[in-house]
This record gives structure tokens, sequence and C-alpha cells, in this order.
């Protein structure tokens, strides 16, 4: 693994491991309230029909993983 920075639009950083970020990127990632529809029923400001994650943040990662339903770590 080699090492990055994650920089978020506040200002904060943070240096750490990193892995298969070959590219900079930026996005923002959130889901709109579920209660909230528009008068057909369907939710209001919803522009797609899922959530397209550009990157993702893990509180610990280990590459010998022991789930007993896991075929292969996050890295692979």
């Amino acid at each position: 693994m080699k090492r990055g920075t994650l920089i978020l639009e506040d200002g904060s950083e943070f240096d750490d491991f990193v892995f298969e970020a070959k590219t900079n990127t930026a996005d923002k990632v959130g889901v709109p309230d579920e209660k909230a529809v528009d008068g057909f029923g369907l939710h209001r400001w919803v522009e797609l029909n899922k959530i397209y994650a550009s990157a993702l943040i893990v509180s610990a990662y280990m590459e010998q993983y022991s789930h007993w339903n896991a075929v292969e770590s996050l890295s692979s």
C-alpha cells in the first residue's frame, strides 16, 4: 500500500494508507430525505436510483480478513 492524503472541503487533511487511488476525485455523496415526496409519490431531489460512490473511507483495514463469507480482500 502507499500513502495518500484525504482533503475535505473544510480544509481538514488526513494522511494514511490508500489503495487503488489512481486519480484525484471530488464528489458530494449524500442521500436526500426519503420522506420528501412530490405530488406523484416520487422522492424529491433524487437524480439517480442509487448512490454511485467514487470513494470509500474505512476506519480499519486488514488484508487478512476473517469474515466467514469473504472471498477476497477489499483492495483485491
